[in-house]
Formats: structure tokens, sequence, C-alpha cells
């Protein structure tokens, strides 16, 4: 598989949540475009200080810890 063909994928996989989230949930299209690459690289631990990006990488079965203030 060429670079381009990962490229496609990638494309197709943000493209399908930012439909999904952006308007639904009301989440920023770099939030989604970030939470779908994660997806998209196998990531198991998601590590954001952003509420709404937090709850769309759980919506989404990442695993997000809790970080102490």
């Amino acid at each position: 598989m060429n670079n381009m063909s990962k490229l496609e994928m990638l494309i197709r996989a943000v493209t399908s949540r930012l439909e999904r989230n952006t308007w639904t949930n009301g989440n920023r299209s770099f939030d989604v475009m970030h939470v779908a690459t994660a997806l998209h690289l196998r990531v198991k631990t998601f590590l954001t200080f952003d509420k709404k990006q937090k709850e769309l990488a759980k919506m989404e079965k990442l695993s997000v810890p809790k970080w102490k203030n």
C-alpha cells in the first residue's frame, strides 16, 4: 500500500467522523481530526486537556487518563 492510499484512508475516516460529530455533538473539526487520526493509528491512550475532545475520544472508545491539577 503506498502513502497516498494511507492518506486517503485517513481522510475518509476523518470525513466520516466530521459528518457524525461536528453538527450533532458540537465538536470542532480539529478535535475530530485528532481523534480520527489517533483511531487510524490504533493508539490505545489519548492525551488531551480539552473537555470536548476528551468526551469525543471516550465516545470512540479511546482510553483518556485523568489529569491531576
